[in-house]
């Protein structure tokens, strides 16, 4: 049996249980679940399947690996069954206990294993930690009640879990970084089939309703990420597809794929976000595509001209695409085009609020800028939570009560601002920041395979998109796949960084 093998069956296998006990588990869970169905005369199936969910996760707690998966294509699949399936509400908490069972996974197994604690010295790892005391320590000291910040500290760090996981994982992760492409490829995949569905049979439905609702018609284009019939998009349809659509580059530069194929998986890709509604893709596909062009060591001066070229023709054609499809809906370009400059850059407010992407964050110093303490701290998470979904929140926040219908919150960069302050805001940006900056270097590696570096390539560019998002909406919190997003890609850079680490150091002896 080789080292690797060896050393995830210690990863996986540190509670130890044998197979009587498996069985053991399976059959008092069986029986009692059947016991407490017939006991209980309810018609709720969240109650007849609590127990037999609770015993489920008692064996997933043994099995991290399955937990992580379970967890990140459940997170990034579910939204289509939350979205149009009647009583599917509550599938995104299911995700996040499995993601907090595998949390509490990893915490034992770096309390107990040797040298374990060692592990947590990274600097992403260190200052997402801080962000969360500091979360937590701003919401108690405004008074946030023990309601909203539990379902605050769901929405935040509902995946923290996978920072500890990457940190946990074994040293040698060749194998694990091409099944971590392969899921990504897997799931992107799928996306243009449900976004086409979407656009033939949702979009018409809400044309008819947008007479009598107010809705974002284009925006339900959104893959498995999430919508509703009352319209609206999180952006992670954007966001994912971009960073899909750069990693192609990013295979075509270290040749791992040919050129038919990146043109060929550039049109499936692309096509369907012609149907989506987000101006912005054009922007994000820019900066996440040059990134990658000028970071990559294989592409010679020629070769990145013509992935230049051709990133920029993609944009256009987005572009071109996006005005063809307002064009299709009744509306003037030229109308559409200072609309959109105006509710992004002037005074316009954005949709229904007063404030838009840019004065969101000038209103928010002008109301903090005398108060030190609410400028460097924050008023505590979710005070910029509206709560106009009552199944979210009891209460709107203390800010959201004092700016009724202002859009203090409309970003994530307004968001944690207002929230946690600018200490916070530091915290948060700054890893997302230096794990870019290292996958920018771990690309370049010679310590990694060649998987490995077109994993940190494609994730530089998934991270460098990512500084855009945050100013772009607020997805991180209300978003689960945005979320998940975020930090799986912070994940994998600091799995990637240790396994360079390691490297050198086994060089140096």
């Amino acid at each position: 049996m080789s080292e690797d093998e060896l050393e995830m069956m210690e990863f996986e296998n540190n509670i130890r249980i044998n197979v009587n006990q498996y069985l053991f588990v399976f059959l008092a869970a069986v029986c009692f679940g059947l016991s407490l169905m017939v006991a209980i005369f309810s018609d709720s199936p969240l109650w007849l399947l609590a127990v037999p969910g609770v015993f489920a996760g008692c064996l997933l707690f043994l099995k991290p690996v399955i937990c992580f998966w379970m967890v990140s294509y459940g997170a990034m699949l579910a939204g289509v069954a939350v979205s149009y399936i009647p009583g599917m509400y509550h599938l995104p908490w299911v995700i996040t206990l499995l993601s907090f069972l595998l949390g509490m996974h990893m915490i034992l197994y770096l309390l107990f294993v040797h040298n374990g604690l060692i592990r947590l010295l990274d600097t992403i790892f260190l200052l997402l930690t801080a962000f969360l005391f500091h979360a937590i320590f701003i919401s108690l000291l405004n008074g946030v009640s023990g309601k909203q910040l539990i379902i605050s500290i769901k929405n935040y760090f509902q995946f923290y879990s996978l920072l500890l996981f990457f940190l946990c994982y074994p040293r040698n992760i060749q194998r694990f970084s091409g099944q971590l492409l392969k899921a990504f490829l897997l799931i992107a995949l799928v996306q243009p089939v449900i976004a086409v569905c979407q656009y033939v049979f949702v979009v018409p439905t809400l044309s008819s309703l947008s007479k009598t609702y107010s809705t974002s018609v284009m925006d339900a284009v959104n893959g498995t990420f999430g919508t509703s019939l009352k319209g609206g998009g999180t952006g992670m349809y954007t966001l994912f597809t971009c960073t899909i659509l750069c990693g192609l580059i990013a295979a075509y530069s270290k040749k791992t794929i040919n050129r038919t194929f990146l043109i060929l998986g550039s049109i499936y890709f692309l096509f369907p976000m012609l149907l989506n509604e987000t101006k912005a893709a054009v922007l994000f596909l820019f900066v996440g595509s040059c990134i990658v062009i000028f970071i990559s060591k294989q592409i010679n001066v020629g070769k990145k001209i013509t992935l230049f070229v051709l990133s920029v023709l993609m944009g256009v054609v987005m572009a071109l695409g996006t005005l063809y499809m307002y064009s299709r809906y009744s509306k003037n370009v030229e109308e559409v085009i200072r609309e959109t400059i105006a509710y992004n850059f002037l005074d316009l407010g954005y949709g229904r609020y007063s404030l838009n992407r840019f004065t969101s964050l000038t209103f928010w110093w002008e109301k903090n800028n005398d108060n030190l303490v609410a400028l460097f701290l924050g008023h505590g998470l979710d005070a910029t939570e509206e709560a106009d979904n009552e199944k979210v929140l009891a209460e709107p926040g203390n800010v959201a009560r004092k700016f009724p219908l202002y859009g203090t919150g409309l970003t994530m960069a307004s968001r944690l601002l207002w929230e946690t302050g600018v200490l916070g805001f530091v915290l948060f940006s700054l890893a997302i920041f230096i794990g870019f900056y290292r996958c920018c270097r771990l690309a370049r590696s010679s310590a990694l395979t060649s998987h490995e570096q077109l994993l940190a390539l494609t994730t530089a560019s998934g991270l460098g998109m990512t500084f855009l998002f945050l100013f772009y909406n607020n997805a991180f919190r209300t978003s689960q796949p945005a979320n998940l997003f975020i930090m799986l890609m912070l994940g994998i850079t600091i799995c990637l960084r240790r396994k360079q680490k390691q490297f050198l150091t086994s060089q140096d002896h």
